[in-house]
C-alpha cells in the first residue's frame, strides 16, 4: 500500500518553471512525503524569492527532508562536478539528504576506483548520500545491479535508488524486480542499506 511518508518527492523538470516549482512544494506541503527533492537548478529560485524560500523551509518544520540530486541525469560531472555542488547546499544549510547520480560507466566498466572515488569527498561532507545507480542503462543485467549494491554498501552510503525515472525504456514490471534485487542483497549481507 501506497503511503506518501515512505516516498520521497521529486521536482527535476529541466523546463521547470518558478510556478511549477511552487506548485510542486504545494504538493509536498499537502502530501507530506519523507523527502523533496530537486534538482539544483532552482536553487536560483529559492534565493530570489522569499515567498518560494518561506515555503520551502515549511518544509523542513514540518519534518520532510530537503534532498537535491546530484549530477542529474547522467552522473558525468566527476568528482569536481559532484562535490563542488554538494559542498555549496552544505554550506548554504539548504540540504539535509543528498541523491547522487552514480557514474553509470563505472558500474558497467567494473571499474570501483572511479566509482567510489566520485563519492570519497562528498561523504566527508556528513550528509546522508543515497546512490541512483539508473537501472534502466543495464535493465536486464542482476549482474551489474549486484555489482552496484556491493559497491554502494562499500562506500557506506545512506541508500541505494534504482533511477530517477528520468530513463523510460524499461516496464514497470522490471522496476520491481530491480527492487526486489536490491531487497535481497541487502538483507542477505545485511548491508546497512
Amino acid at each position: 500500500m501506497y503511503k506518501a511518508e515512505n516516498t520521497d518527492f521529486a521536482y527535476l523538470a529541466g523546463n521547470g518553471s518558478m510556478d511549477g516549482f511552487r506548485r510542486a512544494i504545494k504538493l509536498a506541503i499537502n502530501y507530506k512525503p519523507r523527502g523533496f527533492c530537486i534538482n539544483p537548478v532552482v536553487c536560483d529560485y529559492l534565493v530570489q524569492n522569499n515567498d518560494i524560500f518561506g515555503m520551502y523551509e515549511e518544509l523542513r518544520t514540518m519534518g520532510i527532508l530537503r534532498q537535491y540530486v546530484i549530477d542529474f541525469p547522467l552522473g558525468q560531472g566527476g568528482c569536481a562536478g559532484k562535490f563542488l555542488l554538494a559542498e555549496e547546499l552544505a554550506s548554504n544549510r539548504l540540504v539535509d539528504e543528498l541523491d547522487v547520480v552514480a557514474n553509470i560507466g563505472s558500474i558497467l566498466d567494473n571499474d570501483y576506483e572511479t566509482f567510489s572515488s566520485e563519492f570519497r569527498d562528498l561523504i566527508q561532507l556528513k550528509i546522508p548520500i543515497k546512490v541512483i545507480v539508473e537501472t534502466g542503462y543495464y535493465p536486464y543485467s542482476s549482474e551489474v545491479l549486484t555489482r552496484a549494491v556491493h559497491w554502494c554498501a562499500k562506500l557506506g552510503v545512506f541508500a541505494i535508488k534504482t533511477s530517477t525515472g528520468f530513463i523510460n525504456n524499461i516496464d514497470n514490471s522490471v522496476k520491481l524486480i530491480h527492487v526486489e534485487t536490491c531487497k535481497k542483497i541487502i538483507s542477505k549481507e545485511k548491508y546497512n542499506l
